[in-house]
């Protein structure tokens, strides 16, 4: 058991800075619209929501107190429900 201890987590084995790991959420997001699975609306959606998921973690990042990290763990719990009901509405509306 105290070999567990060691184990370092994902973010932190990360070599990449924090600027590189925002550009890489938004360009993950918006991929499904460059790839012409999803459209416009998908595309602009994706990349104020990950823009402003990347603004939530740099502000919790800033500062870490509980309330930033109950901040963070709402923003990125509610990310991928609103992303996925906006890809579900822009493929509806087509």
């Amino acid at each position: 058991m105290s070999g567990l201890a060691n184990l370092t987590t994902f973010p932190a084995a990360l070599s990449v800075g924090r600027d590189a790991r925002g550009q890489m959420e938004v360009g993950v997001s918006v991929l499904p619209s460059v790839l012409g699975l999803a459209g416009v609306l998908y595309f602009f959606g994706a990349l104020v929501l990950s823009t402003a998921l990347v603004q939530v973690c740099l502000w919790a990042a800033s500062e870490k107190t509980n309330v930033r990290a109950k901040w963070l763990m709402h923003a990125t719990i509610l990310h991928i429900p609103v992303l996925l009901g906006l890809m579900m509405y822009d493929k509806v509306a087509r």
